[in-house]
């Protein structure tokens, strides 16, 4: 089996609802343990940043579903490789709300303390998920 890590961000549209996260959530850790995918997502209200690991046929496949969904607009790839190991093996998904203590981080990867996930680069955008899951309040 080929490992794969897939971030992306994107922004919420007129058909997300704020409750809607908890939904989001729990499907996503459903469907993620029983497909073998690993991952962490950070979401500020306004933007998510998701992390996938897992068979690369089946990371792409829930990347589609994404890209199709019209809870998410701008939907933009950051970063596509194959890894050798998962960083975020202990979840099927994680869950970093945002709070005063992601703002030390964001800005630690960013010029501002408020995050806008597009001024990333992938790289930045994966080693800021790597300090953000000190923070994980869901699993």
């Amino acid at each position: 089996m080929k490992l794969t890590r897939l971030l992306y961000v994107s922004t919420i549209t007129e058909k997300f609802k704020k409750l809607a996260i908890q939904d989001i959530l729990e499907h996503a850790q459903q469907r993620n343990a029983a497909e073998g995918v690993s991952g962490i997502l950070y979401f500020n209200n306004t933007h998510f940043m998701q992390c996938l690991e897992g068979q690369r046929e089946v990371v792409n496949r829930i990347y589609n579903t994404i890209v199709r969904d019209d809870r998410h607009s701008n939907v933009v790839l950051l970063d596509y490789k194959p890894i050798h190991s998962r960083d975020f093996a202990e979840w099927s998904m994680a869950y970093v709300p945002n709070t005063t203590k992601t703002k030390a981080i964001t800005f630690k990867y960013s010029y501002m303390t408020d995050f806008n996930p597009y001024d990333l680069h992938g790289k930045s955008a994966y080693l800021m998920l790597l300090e953000l899951r000190q923070l994980v309040v869901s699993a």
